[in-house]
């Protein structure tokens, strides 16, 4: 499924996803055709790493390292296949087109949590599939 989603760049009305689980299982119900995936492009990135002791707190950046990707990839995979979706491919940046009328993600997720809520669906990945599947469908015939 995930060969399928367009690798040309993405037009107007699409999103870059953050790289976390939630994002990937909406990408990954809205499906290829509301999708599309670039190559990462090799950026020197660092994160802030906070120490606290005895009441003093100093921040650091650190270099953000392969291994650090790696783990967060490792992360995706599992929440995808707990879904009941194959893993992504790596080395892509993921974006997702919006639903007519929404105009950001936030405004996305507010939907699909107001549903969760209403359905008590929990926090496993499983049980979030099918609230996604039926609001996402539900978004983009309307």
């Amino acid at each position: 499924m995930w060969n399928e989603f367009s690798a040309k760049p993405p037009q107007a009305g699409f999103v870059l996803l953050p790289e976390n689980g939630w994002e990937a299982l909406v990408l990954a119900v809205a499906g290829p055709g509301h999708g599309a995936r670039s190559s990462k492009h090799s950026v020197q990135k660092e994160i802030p790493v906070v120490t606290t002791t005895a009441g003093s707190t100093t921040v650091k950046n650190v270099p953000f390292t392969d291994q650090d990707q790696e783990i967060i990839d490792d992360f995706l995979d599992e929440y995808l296949v707990a879904a009941g979706f194959e893993p992504r491919p790596r080395g892509y940046d993921w974006y997702l087109r919006l639903p007519n009328g929404i105009t950001s993600f936030d405004e996305l997720s507010v939907l699909l949590n107001a549903a969760l809520a209403e359905e008590d669906a929990g926090g496993h990945p499983a049980k979030l599939r099918p609230v996604f599947e039926r609001v996402i469908a539900k978004l983009y015939t309307d």
